[in-house]
């Protein structure tokens, strides 16, 4: 159920920053093969796919994000190409945060032999 909610959170996003305003001349040049703009963003940032999601006209919608903070929503559209929605910085993975403190709790309570 988790990962519903952040697909919809993901999606909410994509729809907030990409529809509803004319796009810019570098948001329409932010476009090409998936394959080359992911390479891009993992040589120019080092970012991963974080989450990713399917909106409902079929579009692949994928949240990248790096260890420094930046943060990338790709969007490929049923065609093939896929562009930059939005992207920025201080991006915080808050169920990273829950998963590590659930770890680090479960660690101290591990018997050792």
């Amino acid at each position: 159920m988790r990962h519903l909610s952040t697909a919809a959170i993901v999606l909410v996003i994509a729809v907030l920053f990409g529809i509803g305003a004319e796009p810019t001349e570098s948001q329409q040049l932010a476009c090409g093969p998936r394959d080359g703009v992911i390479e891009n963003l993992q040589k120019q940032f080092s970012e991963e796919r974080a989450a990713v999601a399917v909106s409902s006209a079929g579009s692949l919608v994928e949240v990248m994000t790096s260890s420094e903070g930046t943060w990338t929503i790709l969007v490929t559209l049923p065609h093939g190409e896929t562009c930059v929605a939005a992207d920025g910085y201080g991006w915080q993975d808050l169920n990273a945060a829950k998963h590590e403190k659930f770890t680090r709790a479960a660690a101290t309570h591990i018997p050792t032999n």
